[in-house]
């Protein structure tokens, strides 16, 4: 089979509506892109195919997507407009810089779909959101830090994993809020709300500072569990494993828990 390849911009700006077929899927990238004789594009987009240092930001009216599946492929991306679609796939990884952010969503940025997915792959700062993610189901993965000063909703599942996941300053109303919801982080530090029905948290340290944090029902395994300056909210139960708990200025208010030390 033929193959010739074809360059893409290595800056795009999208600010479009893309009408597309029912079954279809859209793919925005900055990627060198195999096109064969059919006019097809090969299914091997991926990182390794990015040119460096390129950059795709999401402006102005945003981005529209009815197809199916929508996909952002870039080495950064940044998001200070709205993006409306079905599944929402990001991926990025900033040239490996950890001095650089692959995801950045301002206060004007949004994400709305069913299901959201966000790769960040570099170490530093993966996923900074001032911003909007709005979805039935979300994940964000990233093998850096995780940032979030605005607001992540799900009526469904939220899985976050993180080396470093911040849940920022409570005066701007930084809001988690999910049904269900499973943190992973060697380091989870929340200064804002945390409202779950079912949370699960794996972390080698947990710290939660002036701000309440509300719960249902939940199981926290943490080599450092940290209540600093709050308010402790259980309704349901909780299930806490750590060998090192450190409550200081805390206020509980436990229906149920069983705490393994």
């Amino acid at each position: 089979m033929l193959f010739v390849k074809q360059f893409i911009s290595i800056f795009i700006t999208l600010s479009l509506i893309v009408q597309t077929c029912p079954a279809n899927s859209s793919t925005f990238t900055t990627s060198n892109v195999n096109i064969n004789n059919a006019y097809n594009i090969a299914k091997n987009l991926d990182s390794s195919y990015l040119n460096k240092n390129d950059t795709i930001n999401i402006i102005d009216k945003g981005l529209n997507d009815s197809s199916n599946y929508t996909n952002i492929i870039a080495n950064t991306i940044n998001i200070a407009s709205n993006i409306h679609a079905n599944n929402l796939s990001l991926k990025a990884d900033a040239n490996n810089d950890k001095n650089i952010v692959a995801i950045d969503s301002s206060s004007l940025g949004g994400m709305y779909a069913n299901k959201i997915n966000l790769i960040a792959t570099n170490d530093g700062v993966g996923v900074n959101n001032k911003g909007i993610i709005l979805a039935t189901n979300i994940k964000i993965n990233a093998s850096g830090d995780i940032i979030n000063s605005g607001k992540i909703k799900s009526n469904a599942t939220t899985k976050i994993k993180a080396d470093r996941f911040i849940n920022k300053d409570n005066l701007q109303k930084t809001e988690i809020n999910s049904y269900y919801a499973v943190l992973k982080a060697n380091e989870i530090i929340n200064y804002g709300i945390f409202n779950f029905k079912f949370l699960e948290v794996y972390s080698d340290k947990f710290i939660n500072n002036s701000s309440n944090l509300n719960l249902a029902n939940a199981v926290i395994y943490s080599n450092d569990f940290i209540l600093k300056n709050a308010k402790l909210n259980v309704i349901d139960n909780m299930v806490l494993i750590s060998p090192n708990i450190r409550l200081k200025n805390a206020n509980l208010n436990i229906k149920s828990a069983h705490i393994f030390v």
